[in-house]
């Protein structure tokens, strides 16, 4: 109306016309001392320029200073106060949200809050969310003060502008010339207010306090990347900030870019694994493939995920960011990236503290961790040095004597390295730590993935000898966590190093493992065929215990093929060379497989014996997997005799000793047997639940031999309680399994389940039970008597449901004769069933 520019006010009241036109458009409202400039210069007052909801008792603001204090008017820092309204409570942080809100709001407050963790985790963004709570808008109804503190702070420059919001005039803050005269003018100028005062990115406990000027009325929250700061400024108000979880970074990921969650999900979660679920890391990627995606043309994304997958592409990543959203401690010309922000806490360390940070890069990155011993053997430092990384964020504690780096951390210190050495003393810690300590199985978990990690730079650097020292010392280890396509992968590696060096010794001992890996894993023709190439290459060599080693893992193979003349011969030759030198641990062994074998063939009195001499061998000494799997070879002879009770002896201390050293292939056939004996004594619930655990663990291993023998049982027990769905889901599944392996003891038996079902259930056709009964029959007459026996005994009643008298009392006869013979626990029921038979044969319908 008057024909006033935004320049000829902004002269008039000496302000940057920029304010202006923000105050016009209602993005940001003019402090104290522009509103009484403005309203002098308008001859209004504040509320009819619109400034104030309520008409202020008085004419304007000429009374607004007084003996040094202002009226309450809210009070908000021009910096933050235009992007609050877009900023919205952060993903995944509602809960500290709330949980900061309640200490700030209490009365008396916590009236000093301190949120400290990794740069770029979101402690700023979470810092400015608090301003767009109502309970923290009512509670601090006077506003805010905000602070960019960084590595080299201005107090005087943050002052200046403090004063002019909270309304000293320019005039007055010329008179103050030191940090001392500016805090005391602040501090009578905020007197009796209510202000949240925000100090970001704090480097020094000593810079915050500088800042801690208010009264006793406000609060200060204080964000800074050291837990150190954060307790000497806060106390127990400090706050660690963590890293998002995966189901929230998701969900980040999916707000910025919602087609590659939705095209490409597994793209995406390696992503978030690749950045640890830092905010700032995912914001940067989904900006970036937003970007790359938008044209539509598959070519740019899977470009731009090819590199992403590279740390170095992942740490030059930038995007243009809001005054808000960048560090303090970097500069305004430089584009705010990972690479940025961690080179700021980089170039403070003391250079041995850089190169330390450099050398823990051969660790792999949270959530893995290491040991100080050999963080300290690595990096050849001292423990002070780790402490200073400890304290500057950049390593984290993870319990006594153990740390851990954050993925993107780990990310910037490997693109920094400048040695390989780090790498080599890897390497021959971890070849002397796991030599010493191979059956120390709760250490060798703990430090399982720095193993991997040690035989990959052993790899990189050409140390062959040492990689193949290496999954030797880690191949007990691996085989019983059931680890066997990790075993595999480095003992084909190994192969390949040992036959380039033709080096036969080492090349017949990585034959041996192959041959153990591939039986474990019911791969029977491939554990023969490795095991005869090292026969066969140990012609005129002198070494008789990997001889014996040989023959042994010969003769089970053998065993699990139900070749038991040639098992035995195997079998045998061990025995010749265990007694021949007075080895009684392999000689316990090899008593244990011809125990198993006699087992499997019904000569239940002679495996008594031979686990009988096994046991008292295999006690002397301290090879605890030798003990679990004899013990449970005795339970299973126990059991086949009927003997429950002492079954159940042996199985549970064998369960006791693999739970203990994680003995996964072991706990697969104890809990498969105990659920079985459960089912015999009619102890459903107990059975099943066995039985759902060893399948479980079994299909974790990816042991399909095991899986089926499990699904078989669970078969079982729903057929005995005549849930027959469940029942014929179950053994459907273990038949399909079972004929795509080649164990025949274990195919007779779920064929055995496959034929009680048919013949059990009203439904179902009887002649399938005749088929299979007839498949056992046949399968078993390789020497698996117990087998026979049940075949028979299956075939017998088809035979009298089928009206066929003669025929069931011949088969049960000839089930119960077998059954005598070896002692097996089912004559009981097959004695019985003969009994009720009619005398004369007579038609059934």
């Amino acid at each position: 109306m008057r024909g006033w520019s935004q320049q000829y006010v902004a002269n008039q009241i000496g302000a940057d016309y920029y304010y202006l036109s923000r105050w016009e458009r209602g993005t940001a409202s003019p402090s104290p001392y522009y509103r009484q400039k403005l309203c002098e210069l308008f001859e209004k007052n504040a509320y009819e320029l619109g400034f104030l909801q309520e008409k202020p008792v008085g004419e304007g603001l000429e009374g607004a200073v007084e003996s040094g204090t202002l009226h309450p008017t809210r009070t908000e820092d021009m910096l933050y106060s235009f992007v609050l309204p877009a900023t919205g409570e952060p993903l995944g942080r509602e809960d500290m949200l709330a949980s900061l809100t309640a200490q700030l709001c209490l009365e008396p407050a916590q009236r000093m809050c301190a949120l400290y963790g990794l740069p770029g985790v979101g402690k700023t963004t979470l810092a400015a969310a608090l301003f767009t709570q109502s309970r923290i808008l009512d509670h601090f109804r006077d506003g805010f003060l905000w602070a960019n503190v960084g590595t080299q702070p201005n107090p005087l420059a943050v002052f200046s502008r403090w004063g002019r919001l909270l309304g000293i005039s320019d005039a007055e803050a010329a008179r103050f010339t030191s940090i001392e005269a500016w805090s005391q003018a602040l501090h009578l100028a905020i007197g009796s207010r209510r202000l949240l005062i925000v100090l970001d990115d704090v480097w020094r406990s000593e810079d915050a306090l500088v800042f801690k000027i208010a009264g006793a009325h406000c609060a200060y929250v204080v964000t800074t990347r050291f837990s150190t700061v954060a307790l000497q400024v806060a106390g127990t108000g400090a706050v660690a900030v963590p890293e998002l979880p995966e189901s929230v970074s998701l969900s980040l990921l999916e707000r910025l870019v919602p087609s590659l969650v939705a095209c490409e999900p597994q793209a995406a979660h390696k992503l978030i694994r690749s950045v640890g679920g830092l905010p700032l890391a995912l914001t940067l990627v989904g900006k970036y493939l937003q970007v790359e995606m938008h044209s539509g043309q598959p070519r740019r994304l899977f470009t731009a995920l090819a590199r992403l997958h590279t740390a170095e592409e992942r740490l030059r990543l930038s995007a243009p960011q809001a005054l808000y959203e960048r560090s303090p401690s970097v500069s305004h010309n430089e584009p705010i990236t990972l690479q940025s922000i961690l080179a700021v806490s980089d170039h403070l360390l003391p250079a041995e503290a850089q190169e330390t940070l450099r050398a823990l890069a051969v660790f792999p990155a949270k959530p893995d961790t290491f040991s100080e011993e050999a963080a300290l053997e690595v990096s050849r430092t001292s423990t002070s040095t780790l402490d200073i990384l400890s304290d500057m964020g950049l390593i984290e504690s993870v319990g006594i004597g153990r740390y851990t780096l954050h993925q993107v951390i780990a990310d910037y210190a490997r693109v920094h390295q400048r040695s390989q050495i780090p790498y080599a003393r890897l390497v021959a810690y971890f070849l002397q730590l796991v030599t010493a300590q191979e059956t120390d199985y709760e250490r060798m978990e703990v430090e399982s993935n720095n193993v991997l990690a040690a035989l990959e730079a052993a790899t990189t650097l050409g140390l062959h000898a040492d990689f193949i020292q290496l999954t030797h010392a880690s191949m007990r280890f691996w085989v019983e966590r059931g680890l066997y396509a990790l075993a595999m992968t480095h003992l084909e590696k190994a192969r390949e190093f040992a036959e380039r060096e033709q080096e036969t010794p080492t090349l017949l001992r990585i034959l041996l493992h192959l041959g153990n890996v591939a039986l474990k894993q019911g791969k029977y023709d491939q554990a023969s065929q490795q095991l005869q190439q090292g026969l066969v290459l140990m012609q005129g060599d002198e070494d008789w215990e990997l001889t014996c080693d040989m023959q042994i893992l010969l003769g089970r193979t053998a065993l699990f093929q139900c070749q038991y003349q040639s098992a035995d011969a195997y079998l045998q030759q061990g025995v010749a060379l265990a007694r021949q030198h007075g080895d009684t641990q392999r000689l316990g062994a090899v008593l244990k497989s011809l125990g198993a074998g006699a087992n499997e063939q019904g000569q239940y009195a002679l495996a008594e014996t031979y686990f009988k001499e096994s046991l008292d061998l295999v006690r002397q000494g301290q090879d605890v997997v030798l003990l679990i799997e004899l013990l449970t070879c005795m339970g299973q002879n126990a059991s086949f005799q009927g003997d429950y009770a002492q079954a159940e002896v042996s199985w549970q201390e064998a369960l006791v000793l693999a739970r203990t050293i994680g003995y996964r292939h072991a706990l697969s056939i104890l809990l498969g047997n105990l659920g079985a004996t459960a089912m015999e004594l009619g102890h459903y619930a107990q059975a099943e639940a066995y039985l759902r655990e060893a399948l479980a663990n079994s299909r974790q291993m990816e042991n399909r031999e095991f899986a089926c023998a499990d699904l078989g049982n669970l078969g079982a027990v729903f057929l005995e309680q005549e849930e027959y769905s469940q029942a014929y889901r179950s053994l459907e599944e273990a038949l399909d399994l079972t004929r795509q392996t080649k164990n025949i003891w274990l195919l007779c038996g779920v064929l055995n389940y496959w034929g009680e079902l048919h013949l059990r259930c009203p439904s179902l056709d009887i002649n399938i039970a005749e088929i299979a009964f007839g498949e056992v029959y046949e399968l078993a007459s390789v020497g698996l008597q117990d087998y026979k026996a049940e075949a028979l005994f299956g075939l017998g009643r088809v035979a009298l449901r089928q009206g066929n008298v003669s025929d069931a009392r011949r088969l049960g006869q000839e089930s119960l004769a077998i059954l005598d013979v070896i002692g097996n626990r089912t004559r009981t029921k097959v004695a019985e069933w003969l009994k009720t038979l009619p005398a004369q044969e007579t038609e059934i319908e």
